[in-house]
């Protein structure tokens, strides 16, 4: 009977809602849908959310992120003008009569430009002469020897080194047996670093094996090989390093790698002048001078005789002075 009765409830619910078909297993959701432990999932389902979502806002709120992405839809929040639906009709444009140019304008447009041409003059003016300075200084230096690759000899060398041992010297020692290619490579390389440091002067030397003169100078600048390059500070041989033949090919790499290193360590890279160097000092030591030669401030004098620190630091007198000590000594013995 139960059975029965089941089936005549489900047939009469859909008849009922006006359906005239067959279900296939529409009987399954109908026990889900009534099941108490699937609505209480569903309950606590929707009030995990209903937080979730609470918390969020909460979160969004106190953002500054996205504090900054609603002011932004804000500010960017298109008008009413342009979210009303746009008409078909044409859009008549009345074109404007045109206006005559006053003086006024044609003064201002005038005006404008020579300060935008005269700013460009002051600009091309000053350029030209801080090229014509540099042009200038760097002259000097080559014609001084800064700057550039000398040529020397031997005793040439010798006799720059006496006459002037305060300048920082770096100097390429080559031999004829060389490639002269090569050595052009490594002069090349050289000249570059001499325009960085312009208060060393480098050399390039060729030292002829089997002369008096080449051993002679091998023995005052104390070389063990050649070639090599000779670091000169005061007059004297700091260090030297030999060059191979591989050194010879890859110049600029070898210079950047390892000489400049080398040659810092050494200390006779230098980019001022001795002489403009020598000034500084000079103009330090006037300077000094003048001011031991000013007079000295006047003491301090309270103005009081027989005082022991009269001449002293500042200080008061408390009491009656020496002469009201003598007026009331007079008095007293003329009562």
């Amino acid at each position: 009977m139960a059975s029965h009765e089941h089936e005549h409830n489900s047939g009469g619910a859909c008849c009922s809602a006006g359906h005239d078909h067959h279900h296939d297993g529409d009987g399954d959701n109908m026990d889900f849908m009534h099941d108490p432990t699937l609505a209480s999932c569903c309950e606590r389902d929707q009030q995990q959310y209903e937080k979730a979502m609470e918390l969020k806002r909460v979160l969004t709120a106190h953002d500054p992120t996205s504090g900054g992405v609603r002011i932004r839809q804000q500010l960017f929040q298109p008008t009413a003008e342009d979210l009303a639906p746009k008409t078909a009709a044409p859009v008549v444009v009345v074109p404007k009569p045109p206006q005559p140019a006053t003086d006024d304008d044609d003064d201002s447009d005038f005006d404008d430009s020579d300060l935008e041409l005269d700013d460009m003059d002051t600009v091309f003016v000053a350029r030209r002469q801080e090229l014509e300075a540099q042009v200038k200084a760097a002259l000097q230096n080559a014609a001084d020897g800064y700057g550039i690759v000398l040529e020397a000899e031997g005793p040439q060398l010798l006799q720059e080194l006496a006459q002037t041992p305060k300048v920082p010297r770096v100097v390429l020692v080559t031999s004829t047996a060389w490639d002269e290619s090569k050595v052009q490579d490594m002069v090349r390389e050289m000249g570059t670093v001499a325009k960085k440091f312009l208060g060393t002067k480098f050399y390039v030397m060729a030292l002829r094996s089997g002369g008096a003169s080449g051993e002679e100078v091998a023995r005052e600048l104390g070389l063990k090989s050649v070639p090599c390059l000779v670091a000169l500070r005061n007059g004297e041989k700091v260090d030297s390093t030999a060059l191979d033949e591989k050194c010879m090919v890859e110049a600029a790499t070898r210079w950047e790698a390892r000489l400049i290193p080398w040659l810092n360590m050494c200390n006779v890279l230098a980019t001022t002048r001795q002489e403009k160097r020598g000034l500084s000092v000079n103009g330090q030591k006037k300077q000094m001078a003048r001011e031991d030669d000013r007079e000295e401030p006047p003491t301090y004098d309270c103005g009081v005789e027989n005082c022991r620190i009269r001449y002293g630091f500042q200080h008061e007198h408390v009491g009656p002075s020496q002469e009201s000590k003598s007026e009331i000594s007079s008095w007293r013995t003329a009562a």
